[in-house]
């Protein structure tokens, strides 16, 4: 088969349209001028990309790709032209004239959907004056008006088919003729022009006379026949019948007000056939049932609605596995059970109901895809909106497995008494499964579980009305040969699996009476726990407290311990318990926790649980940056702080008392209780501590820390020019004050000043022309926030404050003055914790006025504190 072939041209054609309406450009060339065109076999021939439509915030299925409006993927538009009906008024340039000539859509993703079923979706386009889509069209939620889901609906929905309803249909015996019926239909009921102008456009139909006056169409319109009188009356007739048909409000008997088509038990038919109520076994080994199940879904007028089918459920009994024929989604089924489960369900007959549901979503109409350029054309076609939620509707068919006479109904029955080894007593919580031979494997298969006979305290198959059931065949000749075997395939918990039970037992085929009755006497042996307490030295402390949890945090036993240790028994087997000290003994710290595990064996297994001294560990550090070790201060522990002759002793007599060294300061022995850290004397470069209350827990280790603070040094220079200096106004003199918190809140404030005199600017002036004057504070309490200010002074101003310390904050708050005060010029900030030693700031001051007199009246007083505790 040929196909059209188009070259690239250097020039801007003119638009076609593929839905409708606008003519291709006079200069458009064609590659082989002998071309026809054909009509294709299948859709996939002579078509052309035309553009993709995007479901933006797509919601998948359920793993198989639906033909309704396929979310989980894109779908491609593919187009194909049909000029039959192209205007003979149209020629060679754009026109608003109507010109029916159009291209054929489909969506080509159908032609690899299972679900299609060999049918390829059409599509149809609306706003006709508007240019070609092509790329991507998304769906932003819209659809069209009712009308057009009603021509869409009854119109031409699938390739080579024509209108569903065949009143609709043209009936020319070329089925593309209903598309163009059903496209026409829409562009008239979606108000783009009337069926007047429709009516015009078609008896204008004459591609042959259009080709004949202008040749530039030839690419599109060499080999088309314009159709005949009795053609077009055709298609004028059909497109009359949808428009009259949409526009009959009584034709939407099903559709709701919104125009909706709405899937119901009214609009809809559903049916399950095919099945037979027969049995066969298959080379697999398993029984299959006779024939098929199909699924018939169908709305009006019988239109298979198949290919729109979102899920389909089939509920089968326990033991009843599905086999689909195929991949689709409605696909043929049929059902099967293993031999074993045929042959059980045989010896009495089983109903078997097959339950099949099928859901679709039930809402239907015209989606419309749009470009984000609006003048391009919207497309559409028929699919659902799940706002309307899914329809579902169902059928159960019943098949039936026959009762097999040759199979014998002579009951069994069994019971087991189960006892305690050592009390006695009837335990309860036991497992006894009775398993039925199977000669084809030579291997036994669970029948069931005894039940628990409350009022006898006995395990029994009565007491299972499941396994009662079960036990009715005693003997099949061709089968178990009267074979059983009872075993206790789990023991109740707190008792050991070594002393679980089975037994075989079996009935003859001969056996005349009306029940074969078994009855068995099984005892358990409960695990045994031996928990002992002791100290380091092993021996055995009596008095603690102890208590075990599960792994759940549940209490299962607590108790007091006692020189011979502690019985625990019927703890479960291989859970994991946790043994607790909640009080200890005076003297004692209380132990961890210790994990056991149950092992699986009567024997008594021992636990053993050690109490151990306190230790507790004393740390001295500087409270600078709470991590230097301060060794060389003496310390001791003191039941009162203010008493001396209170030092505690440990349990082994020796007084807690030491002298502070790089490591942690040990005792073992403290008792438990309050008590008072005492410093008695402070390292060189500390000041001496405050007492601290300490308690020592009843913990393995205890950790006490004191903390020292440091001092700390801070220098100041005071720096003038020494040619400002007239020392006919006096000596120049100034004031520096360090004053705030140390880092125990404690507050402090430090003045000194500094006096240039003349003999010593003689001997200090540098060769800047600069002279200054030191001084370092040195005990200073570590704080991280000393304020440095300067006190006002006459004929000097504050011009600049320096410091190459990092510890040093300097923040100018105004441009240096005179008459400005140096504390509103800068403020000056030093961390002393950080930094405890080699502190340095500069103060430079510039002299203002030399008019002013002068004299030094400053008067050092030094005053002795004598500290005391």
């Amino acid at each position: 088969m040929k196909k059209i072939w188009r070259k690239s041209l250097s020039i801007l054609l003119l638009m076609i349209t593929v839905f409708t309406g606008i003519p291709v450009a006079a200069s458009e060339q064609i590659l082989e001028n002998d071309q026809e065109q054909i009509m294709p076999a299948s859709p996939a021939d002579d078509a052309e990309p035309l553009c993709t439509l995007i479901q933006e915030d797509s919601k998948g299925d359920d793993g198989i790709a639906m033909t309704s409006l396929d979310n989980s993927s894109n779908l491609r538009i593919l187009n194909q032209r049909y000029d039959v009906y192209w205007n003979g008024n149209v020629l060679n340039s754009p026109s608003k004239t109507l010109n029916l000539a159009m291209g054929l859509k489909w969506i080509d993703n159908d032609g690899s959907n299972p679900d299609a079923n060999g049918k390829w979706r059409m599509v149809y386009c609306l706003e006709w004056q508007k240019s070609s889509p092509s790329d991507n069209l998304l769906f932003n939620n819209k659809w069209t008006n009712r009308k057009v889901h009603y021509a869409l609906y009854y119109g031409c929905m699938y390739w080579g088919e024509t209108c569903r309803y065949p009143g609709y249909s043209a009936n020319t015996g070329d089925w593309r003729d209903d598309y163009v019926v059903t496209q026409t239909a829409i562009h008239i009921l979606n108000g783009e022009f009337s069926l007047a102008t429709a009516k015009a456009a078609i008896n204008n139909a004459d591609p042959e006379a259009a080709l004949a006056k202008n040749s530039g169409l030839s690419v599109l319109l060499k080999g088309v026949k314009s159709p005949s009188a009795a053609t077009k009356n055709k298609v004028i007739t059909a497109i009359e019948h949808i428009v009259n048909g949409a526009n009959n409000s009584t034709n939407y008997t099903g559709w709701d007000s919104d125009g909706w088509f709405k899937l119901s038990n009214s609009t809809t038919t559903y049916d399950v056939s095919g099945y037979k109520d027969t049995w066969s076994k298959s080379t697999d080994g398993n029984y299959y049932s006779g024939g098929a199940f199909h699924i018939t879904f169908n709305s009006y007028y019988g239109y298979d609605m198949r290919d729109q089918i979102d899920t389909v459920d089939i509920s089968t009994p326990a033991g009843v596995k599905v086999h689909k024929k195929d991949n689709k989604t409605y696909s043929d089924f049929d059902v099967y059970i293993s031999e074993k489960q045929y042959n059980d369900w045989s010896v009495t007959g089983k109903d078997i109901p097959i339950t099949v549901k099928t859901s679709l979503r039930a809402w239907w109409g015209c989606a419309m895809y749009e470009s984000k350029d609006t003048s391009l054309q919207p497309i559409g076609f028929i699919t659902w909106t799940g706002t309307g939620g899914t329809y579902s509707v169902s059928k159960t068919i019943t098949l039936h497995i026959p009762k097999d006479p040759t199979k014998s109904s002579k009951p069994v029955s069994v019971e087991v008494i189960k006892k305690d080894s050592l009390t006695g007593e009837a335990l309860a919580g036991c497992d006894f499964t009775v398993y039925e031979y199977q000669p084809s494997t030579g291997n036994y298969v669970a029948k069931g579980k005894l039940g628990w006979d409350t009022t006898n305290k006995k395990y029994s198959s009565d007491a299972n009305a499941s396994l009662k059931e079960a036990l009715k065949t005693n003997f099949q000749e061709n089968g178990n040969q009267g074979k059983f075997k009872i075993v206790e395939t789990s023991v109740p918990a707190g008792y050991t699996s070594a002393s679980a039970w089975s037994q075989v037992f079996s009935v003859s085929a001969t056996d005349t009476s009306s029940m074969a009755k078994f009855s068995y006497n099984v005892t358990n042996d409960p695990t045994r726990i031996l928990i002992k307490k002791v100290d380091e030295e092993g021996k055995a402390i009596t008095g603690a407290h102890l208590e075990i949890y599960d792994s759940d945090n549940k209490k299962v036993a607590e108790f007091d311990s006692s020189a011979d240790g502690n019985e625990i028994d019927r703890l479960v087997v291989g859970k994991t318990y946790i043994l607790k000290e909640t009080s200890v003994p005076p003297g004692y710290v209380k132990a961890d926790n210790v994990s056991f595990l149950v092992q699986d064996t009567k024997e008594i297994q021992t636990v053993t649980m050690t109490d151990k001294w306190t230790k507790t560990e004393f740390a001295k550090i500087s409270l600078a940056d709470k991590k230097t070790v301060v060794p060389g201060a003496s310390l001791e522990l003191r039941k009162a702080k203010d008493i001396a002759d209170s030092v505690v002793t440990t349990i082994t007599g020796k007084k807690v008392q030491w002298v502070s060294g790089e490591d942690p300061e040990v005792f073992y022995g403290i008792q438990p209780g309050v008590y008072w850290l005492v410093e008695t004397k402070s390292p060189l470069g500390y000041a001496l501590s405050d007492p601290v209350q300490v308690t020592i827990e009843e913990n393995l280790t205890n950790t006490v820390t004191m903390y020292d603070l440091p001092y700390t040094d801070l220098t100041v220079i005071k720096k003038i020019r020494a040619d400002h200096i007239n020392f006919a106004n006096g000596n120049p003199t100034f004031v520096i004050t360090v004053k705030g918190n140390d880092l125990l809140g404690n507050r402090h404030e430090y003045s000194e000043f500094y006096e240039f005199t003349k003999e010593y600017v003689q001997q200090h002036t540098e060769s800047d022309g600069y002279v200054s004057v030191k001084y370092t504070w040195k005990g200073i309490p570590a704080g991280n926030a000393y304020e440095v200010t300067e006190n006002d002074v006459n004929r000097y101003y504050l011009s600049q404050v320096t410091s190459a310390d990092e510890n040093v904050s300097i923040e100018r708050l105004q441009e240096s003055a005179y008459g400005v005060r140096p504390e509103d010029t800068f403020r000056v900030i030093a961390d002393l914790q950080s930094s405890l030693t080699g502190t340095t700031i500069t103060f430079e001051n510039e002299k203002y006025t030399w008019d002013d007199w002068s004299h030094n009246a400053i008067v050092k007083n030094t005053i002795q504190i004598i500290q005391s505790r």
